[in-house]
């Protein structure tokens, strides 16, 4: 038995599960829609392998860790806009579920998004949203790690931290060089890419943001490219895909 024909078995027999087809270079990729995590399903996978004398199975994943605010988590503040109608997009629609469909089976796209985050900031008015105190904790929570995405900045733009573009960049280049001294990295080492998040947009009313903050936050993609250069990280400007 393939390791392809071990899959479609496995996902027929398995309730929750369904299969879809890439490219024929990428191979086969699993959709968990049941109670299990991603993981839950590979080591389950990874038994019935086993049981099923499947030889030549390699499934070292590549892992992907994507922390940010409510943009990760998949916060939607009109449930009008979303499939399910609630206040979360769900898993056909948040770009972390559909960064993990478009790459397949070999990786592991893992969601650490949290509503309110900021870079460096400690927010009054919200519980633990400061990711550099815990960043320590999430990377090793789920090392080993092959790339960290790292999409933070908007919420650094409350009036309320009296903030500008250039501070926050260095707040996200403390996280840079925090994470890089973590032993969470795979074999290749750490690998970084930083994202610029899609600006504030002008005329909409938020209670914590102000017309500084919309600037800031255009002005943000700037500066995280220039950083990036400088820590050779990699980088992506959201605003404008």
């Amino acid at each position: 038995m393939t390791i392809a024909e071990a899959i479609r078995e496995y996902v027929n027999e398995t309730e929750g599960l369904e299969l879809y087809e890439q490219e024929p270079e990428k191979g086969l990729g699993i959709l968990v829609k049941g109670d299990n995590s991603y993981m839950e399903t590979i080591m389950n996978l990874t038994k019935y392998f086993d049981d099923h004398n499947v030889d030549d199975v390699n499934l070292e994943l590549e892992g992907i860790l994507c922390i940010g605010d409510s943009n990760t988590h998949g916060l939607c503040t009109d449930p009008s806009e979303s499939a399910d109608h609630g206040s979360r997009y769900n898993e056909e629609e948040r770009w972390t579920c559909l960064l993990q469909k478009a790459l397949g089976a070999e990786y592991l796209v893992i969601e650490e998004g949290l509503s309110g985050r900021t870079c460096v900031y400690d927010d009054p008015d919200m519980d633990s949203v400061n990711l550099l105190p815990v960043l320590h904790v999430l990377l090793n929570s789920h090392e080993p790690l092959d790339l960290l995405i790292l999409m933070l900045g908007t919420n650094d733009s409350k009036v309320k931290f009296n903030t500008d573009a250039r501070k926050i960049a260095k707040g996200m280049h403390i996280l840079l060089e925090e994470a890089k001294s973590v032993p969470c990295w795979g074999k290749k080492g750490p690998k970084i890419l930083i994202v610029a998040p899609v600006p504030i947009e002008e005329g909409v009313i938020y209670p914590d943001f102000n017309e500084k903050s919309v600037e800031t936050t255009r002005a943000l993609a700037r500066e995280y490219a220039f950083l990036a250069v400088a820590e050779r990280a990699d980088f992506l400007d959201a605003g404008g895909c």
